[in-house]
């Protein structure tokens, strides 16, 4: 799995002490991961909306379960290091089944919402205005 982003770039503890500064705005330890087959894009909530603090895309294509056992280890690690909360999932409904079939208890523990929608569709900007529609 290749994470990207501003998590990719400065680690997890970029997001030390529960925030960030990005773009002269603070986020929570929530993030909103919007997911489907080819990638999954993390949002973070700042003063300005929200803004991708992170990407991630499998290795080899087709092999959604790898990926999803790849990204779940990747939130446990992020747990651990304690800059992350909670989640939210918002992911077609194949998504989110195989995200339960393959998510360890540990984080699915960290859902704190689910949202099945097909954000993925939609260019980056028409997909911040939905989750701001969606969350807020």
């Amino acid at each position: 799995m290749k994470i990207t982003g501003i998590l990719a770039e400065k680690g997890l503890q970029a997001l030390n002490a529960g925030q960030v500064n990005i773009s002269a705005s603070c986020m929570p330890r929530v993030w909103i991961v919007v997911a489907d087959k080819g990638e999954i894009e993390i949002w973070g909530k700042c003063c300005q909306g929200f803004d991708i603090i992170a990407c991630a895309k499998p290795e080899t294509i087709g092999n959604i379960e790898d990926f999803t056992r790849k990204f779940s280890e990747w939130l446990l690690t992020a747990r651990d290091q304690d800059v992350l909360d909670r989640v939210i999932l918002v992911a077609p409904d194949e998504i989110l089944h195989t995200f339960h079939s393959y998510m360890p208890t540990d984080v699915v523990a960290c859902i704190a919402a689910e949202i099945p929608q097909n954000l993925s569709v939609l260019p980056k900007d028409a997909r911040k205005e939905a989750l701001e529609k969606m969350i807020f």
